[in-house]
């Protein structure tokens, strides 16, 4: 994972929840802020694995802040 080597055998835990909590690509990564620009978040996942209902979310998103 990055620069750790991971030795064959050994557990890894994936914490989706700490995703996009990243302090050192999301300044105030703790804070909501739906002016953020995008920065590749985990929210609608990745590749093959894409949210088929990101479209509709992002549309929800941005009717909800013309309110």
């Amino acid at each position: 994972m990055g620069d750790v080597e991971i030795p064959r055998g050994e557990t890894l835990l994936v914490a989706l929840a700490s995703a996009n909590h990243d302090e050192r690509r999301f300044p105030d990564a703790g804070q909501l802020d739906i002016t953020r620009r995008r920065s590749g978040h985990l929210g609608f996942g990745h590749g093959v694995h894409y949210c088929m209902g990101a479209p509709l979310a992002r549309l929800e998103g941005e009717v909800a802040s013309a309110v």
